[in-house]
C-alpha cells in the first residue's frame, strides 16, 4: 500500500482512498463516497450532528482524519438500511417515541443509541445521558430521546426486564377540559391521538435532503468575503488576484447586482453586496464561484479589500445610542399617575438585563440557486419563501413570478430562518452565470452572519395594593437591533404590547425602544421579544407575593385574564382565555411533585427551590400583518388526495397537521393523502412560518377546502379528478402604534392578533451554595392548547420550549465584544445538553379556539416564554436572590451571594 492510499471498511465494503489523508472522514463520506446522510452541523467536532461509528465507537466524523482509519471498520447511518424497507429496531423506536422533529441531528442520534445498546442493552437514563453527551439537539428537548432508547432496548432485547420508572417519570401528560377535569377525544379518527411525523421515515434513516445534501449537474460554489471590521468605510476591493486562482469561474461584487442592492423583511436596508460602508461583521464585500468549494474558499483568500476603521456604536444602553432609533413607541392605558397616587400601594421595581441568544439550529444556512424554464429557482431552508421571493426579485430586477422559491427541510428555524442571508447571494451569482449555485456556511460564519435574540435592558415599576391586585405597571424597554431593521420593529411592538402578562391593570405606560448598533443582527426569535419583558414582569410579582406573604399563584388568580377581560393593549378577550385554568392546573399538580423534594432537603450545600410564571402569546403574526394561507385539495383519478398547502414544516409537524386535518374533514386515512407545501409556484401566498399561526391559519384554509371538495363529490356529475382552492384570511388586527387603525373600528373589534395561547410553568430545582450551580429536578407545565390535535407532537413542542427556557435563564450567551464575535463555535453556546433533562408533567388544557380548525390553535412558542422566568423565581425561593442579569450562570450567582452576604 502507498503512502497515499488508505483502505478501511465503509459499511461493510472494502474501500481503498486515495484522497488527501488530512481530509476529514466527514468529508470523504458526504463528498467523495457520496452519503449524505451524515450531517455537516458545526465542522470543529462540537454538536455531533456528523457522528458516525467507527469499530463501534461514536466518533464526531468532522475531526476524524483519514489517516487515522488503516484497516478499521466505519458505518453511517445508511448501513441500518434493510430490505423491504423496513426500519432497524432503533430507527423504529425513534419514529414511534415521537423523537424525530427537525430530524437533522436524527442520524447521529441513532448511531449513538446503537453504539450504546450493543455494548450495554439495558442502560439507566444516567447511561443513557453519559452516552449522548457530545451530541446536541435542538429541537426535542431529549424527552423523547430517552424514551426512544428506553423502547429500542426493548425492541431489541425482549428477554431484559427495564426499569420502568424511568421512562413513565421522565414524561407524564394529562389531557383536562378548561374546568380542569380529565377528558378524552371520542370523537375523532385523526385528531387527539399520537400520529407520527410526516416524513419520519426519511429522517430517521438519514435519507432526507436538506440544502447542503443538494447536487446538480454543473453546479458550482460561491463563497462570500466578509468584512473584518464591524464598521468601516470601504476604501478599495480588489478582485484581480482572486480571478486568477484556480478553478474560478468570477468575482462578484456591488456592481453586478442588476436591481436593488438591499434586502430585509421591513426595509431594504441591508446591502447585498457593500460598496462603500459596512456595518456589522457579518457584511459581505464580494462573492467568489469557483467548480469547487475549495477552491472558492481559498480565493475568497485572494479578494484584497482596504477598509478605513469607523467609530462604531456597541452599547446600546448608552444615551447616545438612542439618537438612531430603528423603532421608538410610547403607549399610556388609564392614567398612571392618578393610580401611582393611590393609598398604601405596594411599589415594586426592578432593572433586568438580557444578552444575545444564538437560535443554535443544527442546519448552518444553505442555498442552491439554478436557472429553470424561464425561471430561477432557490431552494433554501426559509420560514419565509413569499417574503424571500420578493426581496430576490428586486435584487434581481425580475418579476416576482420569475423566482421560485422551494423550501428545503429546515434543521430547525426558531425564528433565525425568516430573516434572508445569503440566498440573495446564491440568486445573483446563479442568475449571473445562468448555472447552478450552492452556498453553504461554515458554523463560524453562520454565527457572525446571522440573527439573534435581542439583549434587552428593562426598568420595571409596578404598584399592587394590600389584597395583591395589580393597579399599575410603568416599563421602559430598550433593546439593541444591530444595524438593520429585520424585524426589529415588529419585535419591540410585541414586547410593549405584552409588557403586564396576561393580567387585569387599572393603568399602563410603557416606552419600547430598539436602537441601531454596530453589533450583531438582532431579529426573530421564539418567543418574538415576549421573553424579556416577561422576565422582569414575573421576577417582580414574585417578590410581590412574597412581600405580601401570598402564594405566588394565588396573586396570579386575583389578577388573570379571564373571558371579557381587556388587554394592556385594549383589545377585549372573548374566546379561549385559558390563563386562569392554567395556574389552576400548575399550582395543583405542582404541591404533588414537589412534596417528596421538601423531605429531603437541604442536603449539605444545596438548597432546594420551588418557583413558578404565567404568560400568554400572539397565535397568529397579527399587528397589522395579514395572517392569510391557501389550500388546494384535488382527488386524484386513483382515488388518492393531493393537498397542496402554504406554510413550511421546520420539525413543528405542520404536515403531519395538515394531512391529519385534511384526513378527518374528508373522513379517509391519513395514508390516502400526500401533502406538498413550501413551493411558491404550487401553493398559494402566505406569511412567514412565524407566531404560532400555522395550525390556525393554514390548518383553517385545509379544513374549508376540504369542506368544498366534500360538497363537489356529492353532486351527480361530479368529475373522476376534482379540485377546489380556498383561501383563508385571519380578522383584521392593528399594531400597537397605529391610532388610526384603532380608531377605525369599534372598540369591541380592536385586535392585535388573532387569539392567544397561555400557559403557566413551575420547576423543582436545587442550587449547590458551594459551586453556584442549578440542576433542575422537575418540570410542570400547563398549557391552553386550544383542541390538541397531536398529543405527541404537542408533548416534543412543549419540551423543547422549556429547554431553550432553560437555556436562556441559565447558561445561553452570545458574546460580542465592539462588534467581534466572542463565541467561536457551537460548544460555546451554551445550549442545553441531554444531561440537564428534568423529569415532565404536563398538563394540555383544551379550552377551543372558535376561530381554529377544530378548535386548534398554536403552541410552538409559547412553552419558552415562562420557564426562565419561573427558574429565576425557584432559585430565589432556594437562596434568597434574584438574578437581574441573564444568564444566571454559576458564576453570577455566585456572585449575588457574596454581594448579598
Amino acid at each position: 500500500m502507498s503512502e497515499s492510499t488508505i483502505s478501511f471498511y465503509l459499511n461493510g465494503r472494502a474501500v481503498s482512498s486515495h484522497s488527501d489523508p488530512s481530509m476529514s472522514l466527514l468529508a470523504y463520506i458526504r463528498d467523495v463516497a457520496g452519503l449524505k446522510g451524515t450531517k455537516k452541523g458545526c465542522g470543529s467536532g462540537h454538536c455531533g450532528s456528523c457522528t458516525v461509528l467507527v469499530d463501534g465507537k461514536p466518533i464526531r466524523s468532522c475531526t476524524k482524519k483519514l489517516s487515522t482509519l488503516a484497516g478499521k471498520s466505519v458505518l453511517t447511518i445508511e448501513s441500518l438500511k434493510q430490505e423491504n424497507g423496513v426500519l432497524h429496531p432503533i430507527q423504529a423506536a425513534f419514529l414511534e417515541a415521537g423523537a424525530v422533529q427537525c430530524g437533522f441531528c436524527t442520524p447521529a442520534m441513532v448511531l449513538t443509541a446503537k453504539a450504546l445498546l450493543d455494548n450495554n442493552h439495558h442502560p439507566s437514563k444516567t447511561e443513557i445521558e453519559k452516552a449522548f453527551s457530545h451530541t446536541y439537539c435542538r429541537c426535542t428537548g431529549y424527552v423523547k430521546i430517552i424514551k426512544a432508547v428506553f423502547l429500542a432496548s426493548r425492541k431489541l432485547y425482549a428477554e431484559l426486564a427495564y426499569a420502568p420508572d424511568e421512562s413513565t417519570m421522565l414524561e407524564q401528560t394529562e389531557l383536562l377540559d378548561e374546568r380542569g377535569n380529565g377528558c378524552k377525544h371520542s370523537n375523532f379518527q385523526n385528531l387527539g391521538g399520537s400520529k407520527q411525523d410526516w416524513d419520519g421515515r426519511e429522517k430517521v434513516s438519514g435519507s432526507l435532503k436538506f440544502a447542503d445534501d443538494l447536487v446538480m449537474p454543473a453546479m458550482v460554489y460561491a463563497q462570500p468575503v466578509f468584512t473584518s471590521i464591524p464598521h468601516a468605510r470601504i476604501r478599495s476591493i480588489d478582485i484581480s488576484e482572486a480571478l486568477g486562482c484556480e478553478a474560478v469561474i468570477a468575482v462578484l461584487t456591488a456592481k453586478d447586482v442588476p436591481g436593488l442592492n438591499g434586502f430585509g423583511m421591513v426595509a431594504s436596508d441591508q446591502k447585498v453586496l457593500c460598496e462603500n460602508e459596512v456595518n456589522y461583521i457579518g457584511d459581505v464585500l464580494a462573492v467568489v464561484v469557483a467548480h469547487t468549494q475549495a477552491a472558492a474558499l481559498r480565493a475568497a483568500e485572494a479578494v484584497h479589500v482596504e477598509l478605513e476603521e469607523l467609530p462604531g456604536v456597541y452599547d446600546f444602553t448608552d444615551p447616545a445610542a438612542s439618537s438612531d432609533l430603528i423603532r421608538e413607541i410610547n403607549y399610556e392605558q388609564g392614567d398612571v399617575k392618578q393610580v401611582k397616587a393611590e393609598r398604601d400601594l405596594l411599589v415594586i421595581r426592578g432593572n433586568f438585563t438580557t444578552t444575545w441568544v444564538e437560535h443554535a439550529y443544527m442546519e448552518p444556512e444553505s442555498v442552491l440557486a439554478y436557472p429553470e424554464d424561464g425561471k430561477l429557482v432557490v431552494m433554501t431552508p426559509t420560514q419565509a419563501p413569499f417574503e424571500l421571493r420578493k426581496q430576490i426579485a428586486g435584487v434581481l430586477n425580475l418579476p416576482v413570478e420569475s423566482v421560485r422559491i422551494i423550501v428545503t427541510p429546515l434543521g430547525g428555524g426558531f425564528g433565525g430562518k425568516g430573516d434572508a442571508t445569503i440566498q440573495p447571494l446564491a440568486a445573483l451569482a446563479a442568475h449571473r452565470l445562468n448555472r447552478p449555485v450552492k452556498i453553504t456556511l461554515s458554523r463560524r460564519e453562520s454565527l457572525s452572519m446571522s440573527t439573534k435574540k435581542h439583549p434587552y435592558r428593562l426598568q420595571y415599576e409596578i404598584g399592587l395594593n394590600s389584597e395583591g391586585l395589580l393597579r399599575y405597571v410603568d416599563a421602559d424597554i430598550l433593546s439593541d437591533g444591530g444595524p438593520y431593521a429585520n424585524l426589529s420593529p415588529r419585535v419591540i411592538d410585541q414586547s410593549c404590547i405584552f409588557a403586564v402578562g396576561p393580567y387585569r391593570i387599572a393603568a399602563g405606560r410603557v416606552r419600547g425602544r430598539c436602537v441601531r448598533t454596530n453589533n450583531v443582527l438582532s431579529s426573530a426569535m421564539r418567543g418574538f421579544g415576549i421573553n424579556q419583558v416577561s422576565y422582569a414582569m414575573e421576577v417582580l410579582l414574585d417578590q410581590a407575593s412574597r412581600t405580601l406573604h401570598l402564594d405566588p399563584f394565588v396573586l396570579r388568580e386575583r389578577n388573570a385574564f379571564t373571558a371579557g377581560d381587556t388587554t394592556f393593549s385594549g383589545e377585549i378577550l372573548y374566546d379561549s382565555v385559558g390563563a386562569l385554568a392554567t395556574i389552576k392546573a400548575c399550582k395543583e399538580r405542582l404541591r404533588l411533585v414537589e412534596e417528596p423534594y421538601r423531605k429531603a432537603y437541604p442536603k449539605g450545600t444545596k438548597s432546594l427551590g420551588v418557583g413558578m410564571a404565567t404568560c400568554f402569546k400572539n397565535v397568529g403574526a397579527g399587528k397589522g400583518r395579514v395572517d392569510n394561507a391557501g389550500a388546494t385539495i384535488t382527488r386524484t383519478r386513483e382515488g388518492s388526495f393531493l393537498l397542496e398547502v402554504s406554510g413550511v414544516d421546520m420539525g413543528q409537524g405542520f404536515r403531519t397537521a395538515m394531512a391529519q386535518l385534511a384526513a378527518e374533514t374528508l373522513s379517509i386515512p391519513m395514508s390516502a393523502i400526500a401533502v406538498v407545501n413550501g413551493d411558491t409556484d404550487r401553493t398559494a401566498v402566505h406569511g412567514s412560518a412565524v407566531g404560532e399561526r400555522q395550525t390556525l391559519v393554514n390548518g383553517m384554509a385545509v379544513v374549508k377546502a376540504c369542506r368544498l371538495l366534500q360538497e363537489n363529490l356529492l353532486k351527480a356529475d361530479a368529475e373522476q379528478v376534482v379540485s377546489v382552492h380556498y383561501d383563508h384570511q385571519a380578522p383584521r388586527t392593528f399594531s400597537l402604534g397605529d391610532e388610526e387603525g384603532r380608531a377605525s373600528v369599534p372598540p369591541e373589534q380592536y385586535k392585535n392578533y388573532p387569539t392567544y395561547a397561555y400557559a403557566t410553568q413551575a420547576v423543582v430545582l436545587e442550587v449547590d451554595r458551594q459551586t453556584g450551580r442549578v440542576t433542575i429536578l422537575e418540570v410542570v407545565a400547563a398549557h391552553d392548547t386550544g383542541r390538541v390535535l397531536n398529543r405527541t407532537v404537542l408533548e416534543g413542542q412543549i419540551e423543547g420550549c422549556c429547554s431553550m427556557g432553560i437555556g436562556y435563564a441559565l447558561s445561553e450567551q452570545f458574546r460580542v465584544d465592539q462588534g467581534r464575535v466572542q463565541t467561536k463555535h457551537y460548544g460555546q453556546l451554551g445550549v442545553p445538553t441531554m444531561n440537564q433533562t428534568p423529569n415532565y408533567h404536563i398538563l394540555l388544557i383544551e379550552d377551543p379556539e372558535p376561530s381554529g380548525p377544530y378548535g386548534a390553535k398554536g403552541i410552538s412558542e409559547v412553552g419558552t416564554v415562562p420557564m426562565t422566568s419561573a427558574i429565576i423565581n425557584a432559585i430565589a425561593d432556594a437562596v434568597g436572590i434574584y438574578i437581574t442579569s441573564l444568564p444566571a450562570t454559576p458564576e453570577a450567582i455566585l456572585e449575588a451571594l457574596l454581594t448579598s452576604h
